[in-house]
């Protein structure tokens, strides 16, 4: 067991949260202008920035891994043996932590093990996205079935309307 109830030990924490940035349509500005056909200028309110009711902000959130040392204090220290062997967690509140893999003595290790989770995590989020772009072929034979039924069903609505217009047309002869 490398540490006591009421010990300090520094968790390597990565998150994907929510980060503010710059608005890269009106550059904090809060305001584009719009310039119509005729060179005439229009200033109006950014809409990208803004958030429902509220007026634009300048800023936008995008979400981004992010890596930080935390000090936090043990509270509770979990034992298990199976097989001879000893498993010793370490916990504060609900959250458990493993010596050498999320929490360590120095700011200075867990802050390399910081920027080694958020490589791994940001290295996961590029190839899933280049799945996710490798198989969008998908949508566009959802796409071409899609449009192959509603022409039929439009072409069958035609022929309808074509034969409603004949009956029309007879019996105003009549």
């Amino acid at each position: 067991m490398k540490y006591k109830i009421g010990d300090s030990v520094w968790h390597a924490r990565c998150e994907w949260l929510p980060v503010s940035k710059p608005c890269p349509i009106c550059f904090t500005k809060r305001q584009v202008t719009l310039i119509l056909g005729d060179g005439s200028q229009v200033i109006l309110p950014c809409d990208y920035c803004k958030q429902g009711y509220l007026p634009p902000s300048g800023f936008v959130k995008e979400y981004e891994y992010v890596s930080s040392p935390q000090l936090i204090t043990i509270e509770k220290i979990n034992i298990e043996i199976e097989s001879n062997v000893e498993k010793v967690t370490y916990q504060q509140g609900c959250y458990i932590y493993y010596y050498g893999e999320t929490i360590f003595d120095t700011q200075e290790d867990a802050l390399i093990k910081c920027d080694e989770l958020k490589s791994k995590l940001e290295a996961d989020q590029k190839e899933k996205t280049k799945i996710c772009n490798h198989n969008s072929n998908k949508s566009y034979s959802w796409n071409a079935g899609y449009h192959l039924r509603e022409a039929k069903e439009n072409r069958k609505q035609a022929e309808y309307h074509e034969q409603m217009a004949v009956l029309c047309k007879e019996k105003a002869k009549q």
